[in-house]
């Protein structure tokens, strides 16, 4: 919950960092800023609980959509994100989307729409870059360690799924669920636009 709480609709605000969406949203959050912007202040949601705070960096972008940070909870903010989920699915956004949980579907659309020179999306997402070659000649993938909380992530991830935790959750992430799910059902109809949907 803490780091639902944090990142919020991460993705959300990516998206909107679009002219057609920042220049409005921010402009009517103005209205609710506290402090000088140009410092870096600006209005937090008030179910944070915190009305203003000094934004680092990487926050700022958050801050300055104030109370349309997240898209749920203002009339202007689901017009945003109506308009998002609109741009993805029309593709109008984007020439291909790929979907890391969909990796091998994701791979089949890049290799059609933005073909590697003699290699796959598959061996190169299979492969990155700071893999290290073993004496076999076969690359290894850096893990950077992550499989020692493997069990701790499987079970917060099974305690986020029962209620009441799940719902307060999706409470700060909706608006990213509303983009994942659009980018889902634009992913299945490139596949099927390219002919590559497998069998069910």
């Amino acid at each position: 919950l803490d780091w639902a709480r944090f990142w919020g609709s991460f993705n959300f605000r990516l998206f909107a960092l679009d002219p057609r969406w920042y220049s409005p949203l921010v402009a009517d959050a103005s209205n609710h800023t506290c402090g000088e912007p140009s410092l870096g202040y600006a209005p937090l949601p008030s179910r944070l609980g915190v009305r203003c705070q000094r934004a680092h960096t990487w926050q700022h972008m958050r801050l300055s959509l104030g109370p349309h940070d997240g898209a749920t909870h203002t009339e202007l903010g689901r017009r945003a994100l109506a308009e998002m989920v609109a741009d993805i699915e029309s593709g109008h956004m984007f020439d291909a989307v790929a979907v890391m949980e969909r990796m091998q579907d994701s791979a089949r659309i890049l290799d059609h729409v933005v073909p590697l020179k003699n290699k796959s999306w598959a061996h190169e997402m299979g492969a990155p870059h700071s893999a290290i070659k073993e004496s076999a000649g076969t690359p290894r993938t850096v893990t950077h360690g992550s499989e020692r909380w493997r069990a701790e992530e499987i079970a917060d991830l099974e305690r986020t799924r029962r209620e009441p935790l799940r719902s307060q959750v999706m409470e700060h992430i909706a608006a990213d669920v509303v983009l994942y799910n659009a980018a889902v059902r634009r992913l299945d109809a490139q596949l099927k636009a390219l002919r590559l949907m497998t069998a069910p």
